[in-house]
This record gives C-alpha cells, sequence and structure tokens, in this order.
C-alpha cells in the first residue's frame, strides 16, 4: 500500500479526497519552507456584520482568518497597482 492508487476508499468516492489531501500535505509543506518570516502585525476594526460575513466565508473555505485577509488584501494590491501602471 505504498502507491496512492493502492489506497482503500468509499466506493464511488474514487482517489479525490486522499489526492487532495497528500496534494495539500505538498504544497502546505513546501509553501512553509520557502515562507517569509511574518514580522509585521495589521490590526483591524471591523463591524460585527463585517465579522459575521467574514467568518460564514471562513467556515465555508476552511482557511483562517489571517490567511484568507492576507491572501485577499495582497491580491487587491497587486491589481490595484496593475491598474495604475
Amino acid at each position: 500500500m505504498d502507491r496512492l492508487a493502492d489506497l482503500p476508499h468509499p466506493p464511488g468516492a474514487g482517489r479525490t479526497t486522499q489526492t487532495r489531501s497528500l496534494v495539500g500535505q505538498y504544497v502546505n509543506s513546501t509553501y512553509n519552507l520557502v515562507m517569509d518570516t511574518k514580522t509585521e502585525r495589521w490590526t483591524l476594526r471591523v463591524t460585527a456584520a463585517q465579522d459575521t460575513l467574514v467568518r460564514h466565508v471562513l467556515q465555508a473555505t476552511g482557511m483562517s482568518l489571517n490567511e484568507y485577509v492576507v491572501s485577499h488584501a495582497v491580491s487587491a494590491a497587486a491589481a490595484d497597482l496593475a491598474d495604475r501602471q
């Protein structure tokens, strides 16, 4: 059982869940090895409605608040800078 194809899986489920899990572990491990050390801190204030909305998204996606906010802020910043060039 050292090959992904040999791993047991529920009928009809294929290997999708197992593949995602293994790929996710590899991607996260690789990302963490090359990730810059986080030294800066942001403090944000939001309304109760904004907090509720974002927390619903976090539950649906499984992302942490930090990774959600940072990834979206960095993407928006890159897009804003690209629009200005």
